[in-house]
C-alpha cells in the first residue's frame, strides 16, 4: 500500500476573493471511489444526483475543518474537552490564521450555503442532509 503525504497548500487570492486553502494533494491521493460516488454506492442515484451529493460531501468536510479551526481560536476548553489554542501554538495554517477570525466565519456560512445549494438540484427532499450540514455550521464543541 502506497502511503501518501497529507499537506496542505497555502491560500490563494485572486481578485480579491476568498479562495479556499483546500488541501489539493490530499484529495488527489485519495481514491475516486471516495470523492465521488458510484450510482451503485447511492441507491438509485442518477450521475447528476451522484454529482450533487459528492459536492455536498466535499464542502460538509471543509465546513467542519473551517468550524473546526475556529472553535480551536474562540472556543473554551469546557466547551472543547480539550485545551484550545493548539493551533496557534503549533502555527498551523488555519482558517482565521489566514483570513481572519470575521473572514473564516463569512467562509464557513458561504460554504454551507454552497452544500444546501448542492442539495437544491435533487428531486428527493433532503431535511436530514441540511440538518447535518447547519449542526456541523453552529457545533460549540
Amino acid at each position: 500500500v502506497k502511503k501518501c503525504r497529507l499537506t496542505p497548500i497555502g491560500p490563494r487570492l485572486e481578485s480579491g476573493a476568498l479562495r479556499l486553502p483546500l488541501s489539493a494533494p490530499r484529495l488527489a491521493s485519495l481514491p475516486p471511489w471516495l470523492l465521488r460516488p458510484r450510482r451503485q454506492l447511492v441507491a438509485g442515484a442518477s450521475e447528476p444526483e451522484a454529482e450533487a451529493l459528492t459536492r455536498y460531501a466535499l464542502d460538509l468536510g471543509l465546513l467542519f475543518q473551517i468550524t473546526d479551526d475556529l472553535l480551536d481560536v474562540t472556543a473554551s476548553a469546557a466547551d472543547l474537552g480539550k485545551t484550545p489554542g493548539k493551533d496557534a501554538r503549533s502555527r498551523k495554517a488555519t482558517y482565521p490564521a489566514l483570513y481572519g477570525l470575521e473572514a473564516a466565519r463569512a467562509l464557513a456560512h458561504e460554504v454551507y450555503e454552497r452544500a444546501c445549494a448542492a442539495l437544491d438540484t435533487l428531486e428527493t427532499p433532503t431535511p436530514m442532509l441540511r440538518g447535518i450540514a447547519r449542526l456541523v455550521l453552529e457545533r460549540r464543541a
